[in-house]
C-alpha cells in the first residue's frame, strides 16, 4: 500500500507505504496499514492510494477501510472493496536510456488511463514518479530517468464524490519504450530501436521494400508512430484526440477512418469534422533485421 501526493507541477511524491503489515504488524500477514497527517495549508492537494498484488502473478480483492485519525473509530461510507492485480517489471526485462518514454496504449476495447508507476528503490518499495495521462487518446504516458528500477503497470479506479469505487474501464493495453529521445531516423516520433522491434521501416539509408516514406510503412498516408501512440489533438482534456490503435489503427497494415456525423436537432446540417486523420505483430526483433511486410488493410467506421 502506498499514499502518493501528487504536487503542483504533476509530479509524485510518496509520503506513506507499507508492506504486508511490515509497518503495523496487527494488520496480519497479508494486511498493510498507512498513518498520515495532511500538512497544514495543504488541504487541497491531491493524493492517490496505490494497492499493489504481492507478485505479478498474483490478483485478488482488497478491503479498504479508512479512519480520520490513527486508533480512530470507523467512518461511515469509507470502507470499499477493489480489486488488486498490475504488472511489475524490472528494468532489465528491456533495454532503455534515461530520456526514453514508457507508453500505455490503449487497444480495441481495452483499458482507458492505464497507470504507470515507477519505484526508484525495490527493496524499500519507494515510489518516485507515476502519470494516469500523457498520451494522446486515453493513453499513458511517463519519462524515463535514470533513478528507476521498476515500473508498475494497471488500471486505476477512481472513487467518486458518492464514495463508490469506478474502474477507468479495464482492458487490454499495449506497453512501448520509446527511445525517440536517442534517435529517430525517419522523423515518425518513435525510436529507432523501437520501430525495429515492432516491425516498422526506420532507416532512411536502408530501403523500405513497400514505401518510398521511411515513416509510413504500410503507405496508408497515416504515419508510423501516430498509428502506433495516437494523436494529440488541440483541446487540453483531448476530447479532440485521435485514438487510433484504440481504434484498430496498426502502421503494419493500411487503415481508412470513415467518419460519419450526424446531428440531432431537426434537419439543421452539420459541419463535418475537421480534425479527421491527414497525412502527416510485435515481436522482438533486432535493428538488423529487416521490417515486418505491412498485412492487408483495414476500414473503421466512427459515429
Amino acid at each position: 500500500m502506498h499514499l502518493v501526493r501528487i504536487e503542483s507541477d504533476g509530479s509524485w511524491t510518496q509520503v506513506a507505504s507499507d508492506d504486508n503489515g511490515a509497518i503495523h504488524p496487527s494488520a496480519g500477514p497479508l494486511g498493510a496499514r498507512v498513518e498520515y497527517t495532511v500538512p497544514a495549508g495543504s488541504s487541497t492537494a491531491t493524493y492517490l492510494m496505490i494497492l499493489r498484488a504481492a507478485s505479478i502473478s498474483t490478483t485478488g480483492t482488497a478491503y479498504v477501510h479508512r479512519a480520520y485519525a490513527p486508533g480512530g473509530p470507523a467512518v461511515s461510507g469509507t470502507s470499499v472493496s477493489v480489486p488488486v492485480g498490475g504488472l511489475l517489471l524490472d528494468e532489465g526485462l528491456f533495454t532503455w536510456s534515461p530520456g526514453d518514454s514508457m507508453n500505455a496504449v490503449p487497444l480495441p476495447g481495452g483499458a482507458l488511463a492505464p497507470a504507470i508507476v515507477a519505484f526508484g528503490d525495490v527493496t524499500n518499495k519507494t515510489i518516485v514518479a507515476g502519470s494516469l495521462d500523457g498520451g494522446a487518446g486515453g493513453a499513458t504516458g511517463l519519462g524515463l530517468s535514470a533513478g528507476h528500477e521498476a515500473w508498475l503497470f494497471g488500471s486505476a479506479w477512481t472513487r467518486s464524490e458518492f464514495g463508490s469505487v469506478l474502474p477507468a474501464r479495464e482492458g487490454d493495453a499495449a506497453l512501448y519504450v520509446n527511445d525517440v529521445s536517442t534517435s529517430d531516423l525517419d522523423g515518425d516520433g518513435l525510436g529507432d530501436g523501437l520501430e525495429a522491434d515492432v516491425g516498422t521501416c526506420w532507416d532512411p539509408a536502408v530501403t523500405c521494400p513497400w514505401s518510398e516514406a521511411h515513416d509510413d510503412t504500410d503507405r496508408d498516408g497515416l504515419p508510423d508512430g501516430e498509428e502506433l501512440l495516437g494523436v494529440f489533438g488541440s483541446d487540453p482534456d483531448g476530447g479532440d484526440d485521435l485514438a487510433l490503435p484504440r481504434w484498430g489503427g496498426s502502421p503494419l497494415h493500411k487503415d481508412v477512418y470513415v467518419e460519419v456525423d450526424f446531428n440531432t436537432l431537426g434537419f439543421e446540417t452539420q459541419p463535418p469534422f475537421t480534425n479527421g486523420p491527414v497525412p502527416g505483430g510485435h515481436g522482438t526483433r533486432t535493428r538488423g533485421s529487416p521490417p515486418c511486410a505491412p498485412r492487408g488493410s483495414s476500414a473503421h467506421t466512427t459515429i
